[in-house]
């Protein structure tokens, strides 16, 4: 009897230490962090709170970790306090991290749509900076830098930003620096021809806004090879447009009149002159994010003869409080075909910068019921993302697709 009460006595005081053993189900991650947490919290001992937090890293090794609409991120650093940063908050605002005992570990639940996908980073507030989650291999380009990814479980990754052994190449021609007197501007202009391009044939053509960013944030030559071998997109000519050298992106998307009628007259000739396109506004789309979906639509509605279909990927359309939207209410492109996509997550980009114009979800559900009040072909999604180029390049092959009314044979 005094041996049982003995060893009972020696199991109470490792469980009330943290020392007993807690099995983990690999596939429960939240509940699995629930119940580590219970057990952070019957013991003092650092020591014994870090070989929990240890036991449960040796069963989930990564970064962050997903079970139904929820996700769980972990970090390790000796910081005062951790925050949050991510697409969830428009990153100019954070969500506070909890340490985890007295430990330098720190964790968050958020519940996120199953289908989401964000960039994020960590900071430690005050001004401390930003990093990456270090056990988190996946990365994504951003106009910042990389950032860290989170895919929730039903997110479908994409496959057309990967190269393919198996798909021809397209061909992209520098064309070096352009220069016009209309907008007193320079541009750096590329062009993608597809593969096996022959002058004799003709092609639509698609003209994208953030030209380069186009091509290293958003991989677009890629998916235009992928996309036309699979029959997505037929063989078409793209025109990468970056931004003036002389004013920069906000100025010349800012509904500049002087940039529009460059583009929709100068530029546009120059490259029906050069190759062989397709002489037809149905055959002429215009892409842009943001601030570049918003030119486009406006290219769209100054432009019905040269531009008949619009990709705006969150476009900033409150801009000059919402004047594009008073002009697409007044005079709508009536016969363009437009495509809108916008996040969920995009309530406030920029934040104190864009004052009231600020919210691009609520901006882009305006433009929404005034195409659609003014009987204007549009293809309009929302989906659970951020105002990132990840989620630009999420579907664009079949954005341009449905702009140029293209059918898979």
């Amino acid at each position: 009897m005094q041996r049982f009460m003995s060893l009972f006595l020696i199991c109470a005081l490792l469980a009330s230490c943290g020392g007993a053993a807690v099995s983990y189900d690999p596939s429960q991650p939240i509940t699995s962090f629930n119940l580590l947490r219970e057990q952070l919290a019957k013991t003092t001992d650092q020591a014994d709170q870090l070989k929990l937090i240890n036991d449960f890293n040796a069963v989930f090794p990564t970064s962050p970790l997903t079970q139904g609409d929820q996700a769980l991120f972990m970090v390790e650093k000796d910081a005062p306090r951790m925050e949050l940063s991510s697409d969830l908050t428009n990153w100019f605002q954070t969500t506070s991290m909890q340490r985890l005992g007295s430990t330098n570990w720190w964790g968050l639940v958020q519940t996120i749509s199953s289908t989401a996908r964000i960039d994020y980073r960590f900071g430690v507030g005050g001004g401390g900076g930003l990093m990456n989650d270090p056990r988190n291999p996946t990365l994504v380009p951003s106009s910042m830098g990389m950032n860290s990814e989170l895919r929730m479980p039903e997110y479908l990754t994409p496959t057309e930003i990967i190269s393919r052994s198996d798909v021809p190449k397209g061909t992209l021609e520098d064309l070096g620096d352009y220069y016009t007197d209309i907008s007193k501007t320079t541009h750096r202009l590329h062009v993608y021809l597809p593969a096996n391009y022959d002058p004799a044939k003709q092609y639509p053509s698609v003209y994208f806004q953030d030209g380069d960013d186009y091509q290293n944030y958003a991989f677009t030559p890629t998916i235009l090879d992928n996309a036309i071998a699979d029959q997505i997109l037929p063989p078409l000519i793209a025109i990468f447009v970056k931004p003036s050298r002389e004013q920069g992106r906000q100025r010349d998307y800012d509904l500049n009149d002087a940039y529009s009628e460059f583009f929709a007259t100068e530029l546009v000739s120059m490259i029906d002159e050069k190759y062989s396109t397709i002489n037809d506004p149905k055959q002429r789309v215009v892409v842009g994010d943001s601030y570049g979906g918003l030119i486009s639509l406006y290219l769209a509605l100054q432009y019905p003869e040269v531009f008949g279909g619009v990709v705006n990927q969150s476009g900033f359309v409150s801009r000059q409080n919402g004047r594009l939207l008073t002009l697409m209410s007044i005079q709508p492109p009536v016969n363009a075909r437009i495509v809108t996509v916008v996040g969920t997550y995009e309530t406030c980009i920029g934040g104190p910068v864009t004052g009231d114009e600020c919210n691009f979800l609520e901006g882009n559900r305006t433009l929404r019921d005034i195409l659609l009040g003014a009987g204007v072909q549009l293809n309009y999604a929302e989906y659970p993302q951020g105002h990132a180029w990840a989620f630009w390049r999420d579907h664009i092959d079949r954005e341009v697709a449905w702009a140029l009314d293209w059918q898979k044979p």
